[in-house]
C-alpha cells in the first residue's frame, strides 16, 4: 500500500510539473547578469533574449549585480524561486574560476544551478596604451621584468577572463604583474586608454575600434584562431606562448529545484533563437557566437571546467581570498 501510495505520488509530481511547464512562461523573466552596463556580456544576452522573448510571447529583463567576480548575482540568484522566471548568466568565471580560487564561496556551482545554454563565448585580446614603449609580447615581458614588482594590468574583477588569463600569462612568461581589479569594463578600459595600468586583457569586440584608431595598441589575442575584427594581431601561440589561451563561455543557468520540463523548454527556445539567422550573425559579427551543445553537453563542459581552472588556478596561484 506505501509503495502504491508512493508511486502515486510520484505520478502526481510529474503531471504537476509538465502542467506548470505547459503553463510556462506566463510573465516576464528575469535575467540576472554579474556583469555592469557597458561590456560585452550587455548587448550579447540582448541580443538573444530579445529574440527568444518574441518568440514566446513574454519580455526578458535584464537586472544587473555586479561586484566580487559575480559572486553577488550569483548569490543573489541562488536564492531565488525554482520557478522558471530568474535566471542568472553564469560563467567560466563564476562557475569555475570562483571556486578554485574561493575557499568561502558563498554558493555551490554544482549544487544550487541547473545550467541551461551557452549563449556565447569570447576569447581575450592583449592590449597596451598607445604610449607604452612594448611594440610586441617580447617588449613587453623584457619591460616587465626590468621594472620592480613589474607591470599593472587592469581586470574587471576578480575570476573575470581579464583576470585569469593575465595571470596565466605572467605565470608562463615569469614576467611579475600587480592586478589592479575595476568593478565593470569600462572602467579598466578608460584606465588603459589613459595609460593608468601598463595592459589589459579585454574583448575584440569592445578594444577593436580603439586599437582601429591608434588610441590602444594590441600585442596578441589568447584565442586558436587570429580575430576576423583585428586579423594582422597574431595569436599567443604566434608568438611562442601556446598556453596562454582562454575561451570563456557565457551560459544560462537556473536556480537548482527548476522543474526539467522548464529547463527543456527554456534550452529549446533559446537554441531557436540562437540558431536564427539574424542573431547568429550578429554575434559571428561581434566575435562571441557560441558553440551549440546540448543542455547535457553543457553541464559536462561545467565540470570539466571546474577541474581544468583548479589546475590552472594551482598552478599560477591566483587567489581572491
Amino acid at each position: 500500500m506505501k509503495k502504491s501510495i508512493g508511486q502515486f505520488a510520484a505520478v502526481l509530481a510529474v503531471v504537476s510539473s509538465l502542467a506548470v511547464a505547459q503553463d510556462y512562461p506566463n510573465k516576464p523573466i528575469k535575467i540576472v547578469l554579474p556583469f555592469a552596463t557597458g561590456g560585452i556580456v550587455d548587448p550579447m544576452t540582448r541580443t538573444v533574449s530579445q529574440k527568444v522573448g518574441d518568440n514566446i510571447g513574454q519580455p526578458f529583463i535584464i537586472e544587473h549585480r555586479p561586484g566580487s567576480g559575480g559572486t553577488i548575482a550569483a548569490t543573489y540568484a541562488k536564492q531565488q524561486a525554482p520557478d522558471g522566471y530568474t535566471l542568472f548568466l553564469g560563467s567560466a568565471g563564476t562557475h569555475a574560476a570562483n571556486l578554485a580560487m574561493n575557499s568561502k564561496l558563498p554558493y555551490d556551482p554544482i549544487k544550487d544551478f541547473v545550467p541551461i545554454i551557452i549563449i556565447g563565448s569570447v576569447a581575450s585580446i592583449l592590449v597596451v596604451p598607445t604610449a607604452s614603449p612594448a611594440k610586441n609580447v617580447a617588449d613587453l615581458v623584457a619591460m616587465g621584468k626590468s621594472k620592480t614588482g613589474g607591470l599593472s594590468n587592469a581586470t574587471p574583477g576578480i575570476g573575470t577572463p581579464s583576470h585569469i588569463i593575465a595571470e596565466i600569462f605572467s605565470s608562463r612568461t615569469g614576467m611579475p604583474i600587480t592586478e589592479v581589479h575595476y568593478n565593470a569594463a569600462p572602467q579598466a578600459m578608460q584606465d588603459a586608454l589613459g595609460g593608468r595600468v601598463d595592459m589589459y586583457f579585454a574583448s575584440t569586440l569592445t578594444t577593436a575600434p580603439q586599437i582601429k584608431d591608434g588610441k590602444l595598441r594590441a600585442l596578441a589575442i589568447g584565442s586558436r584562431e587570429r580575430s576576423k575584427l583585428l586579423p594582422d594581431v597574431p595569436t599567443m601561440a604566434e608568438v611562442g606562448l601556446p598556453e596562454v589561451e582562454l575561451d570563456f563561455w557565457f551560459g544560462l543557468m537556473a536556480p537548482a529545484g527548476t522543474p526539467q520540463p522548464i529547463i527543456r523548454k527554456l534550452y529549446d527556445e533559446f537554441a531557436k533563437g540562437l540558431r536564427s539567422p539574424d542573431v547568429m550573425g550578429l554575434l559571428n559579427k561581434m566575435e562571441l557566437a557560441p558553440p551549440l551543445v546540448s543542455q547535457e553537453t553543457f553541464v559536462k563542459m561545467l565540470a570539466n571546467d571546474i577541474t581544468r581552472f583548479a589546475k590552472v588556478i594551482k598552478e599560477v596561484g591566483a587567489k581572491a581570498d
